[in-house]
């Protein structure tokens, strides 16, 4: 089985976000963003604000895609928001061609859903151009 979840937002939206006090950010942002958003702070808005955005892609994809996860897996007695879920999913570039991978608190999701989920392999890529950032996220089994 598979569940997919896409997300495009407009970058300007967070030019603003460059400047918000940690514990702002702190609502959808985890500590890794956080701290990387603070070692961008030399380069210029529009990178940092790219950033952002494509995080913000990356956990709405999630999102969709976990919810599709949990409708076909019958596990949706519990519903929970973006907001609620945002700050417990991350993305890390590593590895010598630094892609993009998806990390989430099993814990703290599984607190969300109300118990165990159907475990997966959570995928994600992320683009942008000069005034969007896309996300897409691929959970399989």
């Amino acid at each position: 089985m598979i569940a997919i979840g896409i997300d495009i937002v407009t970058i300007s939206r967070f030019h603003s976000w460059c400047h918000a006090s940690d514990q702002q950010l702190a609502v959808l942002f985890s500590p890794y963003e956080r701290e990387q958003l603070l070692l961008r702070q030399d380069q210029p808005l529009a990178s940092q604000a790219a950033y952002l955005a494509s995080r913000f892609a990356a956990k709405e994809a999630f999102y969709k895609a976990l919810s599709s996860w949990l409708a076909q897996h019958n596990q949706t007695e519990h519903s929970f928001s973006f907001k609620r879920c945002a700050p417990h999913v991350w993305v890390a570039c590593t590895g010598v061609w630094k892609l993009p991978h998806l990390f989430y608190d099993k814990e703290a999701i599984q607190n969300m859903v109300g118990g165990a989920f159907v475990p997966f392999l959570a995928q994600v890529t992320l683009s942008h151009e000069e005034q969007q950032a896309v996300a897409q996220v691929v959970l399989s089994t």
